[in-house]
């Protein structure tokens, strides 16, 4: 089994070397392994350096050239850009944490809870039965007040207010940060450094 070279790249495994070009020959042993690592993601390549054939799990913003790992800083930045905007939808979609009458409970902040909170408002209806998640995210129905249902209507907005500054500041924080850091930057924890979560007891 031979592999083939051209301008130093690897085109591609041959059973035999009778065509134009660079061949180099490959064990059974060396070939089995390089296709097993290629079946689990990983890259092949020629290795000018130590001048073998060898493989690499490229990450999505890495590309192989003339042989070697080229990182592209600015694919990376708008990867994580792209995080931060997904954290921020999970975010707002799982909602805040409430606490009613010692119990601890989750508030939706979606578009269309806000929108069924704010018609309670509107309604004045001094008792209303409404519906919470709890830990297990099964539905939980509390009876709450009207100035219950104001409070959650004014904290839900600022809830999803301050997520969506969260994500400006972070994309602030990334724009002009070198490669070095961008590898290093955990959304998670960044996120979650800017938003300072807090239980609102009604």
């Amino acid at each position: 089994m031979y592999y083939k070279l051209e301008n130093g790249k690897f085109t591609g495994f041959y059973e035999n070397n009778n065509e134009d070009g660079t061949f180099i020959e490959i064990s059974q042993t060396d070939w089995n392994d390089v296709l097993n690592k290629q079946s689990l993601g990983e890259v092949i390549f020629y290795n000018k350096k130590t001048k073998k054939l060898e493989t690499v799990n490229l990450k999505n913003y890495e590309i192989l050239e003339n042989g070697e790992i080229v990182k592209d800083t600015e694919k990376l930045r708008e990867i994580i850009f792209t995080q931060i905007s997904n954290y921020k939808d999970r975010s707002i979609e799982n909602g805040m944490k409430v606490n009613i009458n010692g119990q601890d409970l989750v508030l939706l902040t979606r578009q269309k809870d806000q929108t069924n909170i704010q018609g309670l408002v509107i309604a004045q209806i001094q008792k209303v039965p409404f519906k919470f998640k709890n830990e297990a995210l099964e539905d939980v129905l509390v009876e709450i007040t009207l100035l219950q249902v104001k409070t959650i209507f004014g904290k839900g907005i600022q809830f999803v207010s301050e997520n969506i500054n969260a994500e400006t500041v972070l994309r602030e924080k990334i724009k002009n940060m070198n490669l070095q850091n961008l590898e290093t930057f955990e959304v998670e924890k960044e996120y979650e450094a800017v938003l300072h979560r807090e239980t609102i007891k009604l």
